[in-house]
């Protein structure tokens, strides 16, 4: 680089455009960024790995990423370069044929880019390179956010985006070394935490900008809205049978099945949530018992049409009593099996479909499946149920109850331990609080499994380990209201789960899965009984651990709520939204500027300033064309054009620095400057007066 100083100039000669291009290809890129570049592959497939998809892949990828952290550079063979465009070639056609196949096409696009970015980062040498692997793991980064399915995705774009920031500031000092020919020491990359915090924060506000744009305008599809692998396994015990003692229900799972959250603000008092908490959510029933097994059996099914209902599916009719209602939105994250989950006691289902399906049994499911959440909202009484009771022997008119008034299956022990419990009773509530009082009095609730020696399970329950979970307290209530002559079935749901104060939404998880019993009274219906008593505690959690475990499921909540459900029904809705508040907008504006009122106080305005808007007007006219047609007629046929927003007398002292004119002719055309500054911007100047003085003076300059 070369520096000259003289008394009238000061130039600098570097490199040319060239040079740079030439020095960024053969300089090879340092240990550092070649780190930064993996370290941002590794946040890359991280991401990846959080959606379910393409683990395995990813947990081969790990060990060359971490061989390629320690060594610090790319590989050296002379082959890895032939080696690397075969196997790209390979993964474009293993890309194409699977382009028919049943994997998204996104994510085999995830999975072509994924082996790319390895292959490129293996041969990495220059800043080109380096280049291509920014763009690689921004494209993987950014499919990833389109796809919306993990809540874990924030917390890995924050590193990212961070290595990110940092390759910009090598690249950056990489490239002033190329121009000035002197490498900057790279230490000056983590220096200046301030202006370092400062560049970060804007990277991730443009960066999450451009996440919002096109995550709120990029079509959802099927593809897009992929559910997460958690969302995709089937909920255990919710299918045609329901086994006691095997996996299923019994397990400790955490994963999110479902969120509560309450519409009135009145519904989160602490009164009001521990009256809620003993609530249960509806799934399905069984009907036929057989050596420790039930089974759904036959029921009839059907279509309800909720066209006519605007989506609303009514469940209590006799609303006549004043009763304390409270309406509910559920975000059911886990839609396999596709039921609709009935919170007890509720009065009416706002589901928003034209179709659902009905059983007979009161279970309620989607039509069609979906891999993203289902919304509905429900509207639960809070009052206690009123249960009417009847005698034992009553005549029931109800259609298919005989199913649940079977005795098959049942032990003759069993059958023998209702009969003496229900000695001397006559009613339904009565045989139903001696077998509840005898079930929490004498068996224990726990998770932990026994061999049954060949036995009946609910009998080996009931005799001889006097000790299940809530699956054998359910069966054996059941099978004893049976044998007591009262029609019963267990049903399979959950219970109402955590309460998340800071959120104020009940999470469901699958450990929150709980089976009970609905007894059939012949005044009033299937009335819920539960017999499980209630579980041990654990240890008690500390104040600490309470508040962040209800900031983490808030923060879960709401990227479910707001992120994962985001379909395309919802994108739809808030385009409709946005037109018809602009269409609103617009209405109001027209209906504003209509106004006879405001019409005569505009009239007013232009008639007492009128003249005033015309001076400015044309004032702002002039000022956008204000050299004079005269000096541009003659400007036009001079060697040097004049620069775009170049003042003439700017462009009169090129002319002269060029030595096109001479001194004289410089002063000369100085004085036309002013002549066309006083006719811009003088409104009392004689223009034809100055046109001549103007048109003068220029007949005299002289062109070199």
């Amino acid at each position: 680089m070369k520096i000259l100083v003289d008394s009238q100039k000061f130039l600098i000669y570097g490199q040319s455009r060239d040079a740079l291009y030439s020095s960024a290809a053969r300089l090879e890129v340092s240990a550092l960024a070649f780190r930064l570049v993996v370290f941002m592959a590794f946040f890359a497939y991280l991401a990846v790995y959080s959606t379910g998809y393409l683990r395995p892949l990813l947990a081969i990828f790990s060990f060359p990423l971490v061989v390629m952290v320690f060594r610090g550079r790319p590989l050296v063979s002379p082959l890895a370069g032939v080696v690397s465009q075969l196997i790209s070639i390979i993964s474009l056609l293993y890309a194409l044929w699977q382009r028919s196949g049943p994997v998204p096409g996104i994510v085999v696009l995830i999975e072509f880019t994924s082996i790319i970015l390895l292959l490129h980062i293996a041969t990495m040498k220059n800043l080109r390179a380096v280049y291509g692997g920014l763009i690689l793991s921004l494209m993987i980064i950014l499919a990833v956010a389109a796809m919306n399915v993990n809540f874990i995705f924030p917390l890995i774009l924050v590193p990212y985006l961070f290595s990110f920031f940092l390759m910009l500031r090598w690249i950056s000092g990489f490239r002033h070394g190329c121009v000035s020919r002197q490498r900057s020491s790279e230490n000056a990359i983590f220096r200046g935490f301030r202006a370092q915090g400062l560049g970060f924060l804007v990277s991730v506000s443009v960066f999450a900008f451009m996440w919002l744009v096109l995550f709120y305008f990029i079509p959802r599809t099927e593809s897009l809205g992929l559910a997460s692998e958690a969302s995709k396994r089937r909920l255990k015990g919710f299918s045609d049978t329901l086994s006691l003692g095997e996996p299923g229900l019994l397990e400790d799972n955490p994963a999110v099945v479902m969120r509560l959250r309450p519409i009135d603000e009145r519904t989160s008092s602490p009164s009001i949530i521990r009256r809620l908490r003993s609530r249960t959510l509806r799934g399905t029933t069984f009907a036929l018992y057989r050596n420790g097994q039930w089974e759904r059996g036959r029921k009839r099914r059907w279509h309800a049409d909720l066209r006519r209902n605007q989506g609303e599916v009514k469940l209590i009719d006799d609303l006549n009593l004043q009763r304390d209602i409270h309406p509910f939105e559920i975000i059911l994250e886990n839609t396999e099996p596709p039921l609709i989950f009935v919170p007890d006691q509720t009065t009416e289902l706002s589901i928003g479909l034209s179709f659902i399906g009905v059983e007979e049994d009161r279970t309620l499911y989607f039509l069609n499946r979906v891999s993203g959440s289902r919304r509905y909202l429900a509207n639960l009484i809070l009052n206690p149920l009123e249960v009417q009771d009847s005698n034992v022997g009553e005549v029931i008119n109800e259609r298919g109850i005989q199913t649940y008034l079977s005795t098959s299956g049942i032990p003759e022990r069993l059958s023998n331990l209702a009969n003496q419990l229900a000695s001397g009773t006559q009613t339904y509530s009565e045989r139903v609080n001696r077998a509840m009082s005898f079930l929490q009095r004498q068996c224990v609730y726990s998770l932990t499994q026994s061999d049954v020696q060949g036995m009946d399970p609910v009998e080996f329950f009931l005799f001889e380990n006097k000790s299940g979970s809530c699956e054998h307290f359910a069966t054996a209530l059941a099978l004893m209201l049976r044998a007591m002559q009262i029609p019963a079935r267990p049903v399979s749901g959950y219970t109402m789960g955590e309460w998340n104060d800071v959120g104020k939404f009940f999470t469901v998880r699958q450990g929150h899965a709980h089976t009970w019993v609905e007894v059939f009274f012949p005044a009033s219906g299937w009335v819920p009984f539960d017999p499980t008593p209630p579980a041990l505690d654990r240890e008690a959690e500390s104040e600490v651990e309470k508040i962040f475990q209800s900031l983490w499921e808030t923060y879960e909540g709401y990227w479910f709520s707001y992120v994962y459900s985001f379909d395309n029904r919802s994108q739809n809705l808030g385009f409709r939204r946005i037109l018809a508040a602009l269409s609103e907008r617009l209405h109001y504006l027209s209906d504003w500027l209509l106004n006879p009122v405001y019409l005569l106080i505009l009239g007013g305005t232009v008639f007492f300033f009128g003249r005033r808007i015309r001076f400015m007007l044309a004032k702002l006219t002039r000022s956008s064309t204000w050299i004079p047609l005269w000096y541009l007629e003659w400007e036009a046929r001079l060697p040097l054009s004049r620069r775009p927003f170049e003042t003439p007398a700017d462009f009169h002292k090129r002319l002269f620095e060029a030595k096109t004119i001479s001194p004289e002719d410089y002063e000369n055309l100085q004085k036309v400057a002013e002549i066309i500054n006083i006719v811009a911007f003088n409104g009392s100047a004689d223009v034809n007066d100055c046109r001549s003085r103007g048109l003068d003076i220029l007949k005299e300059v002289k062109i070199r």
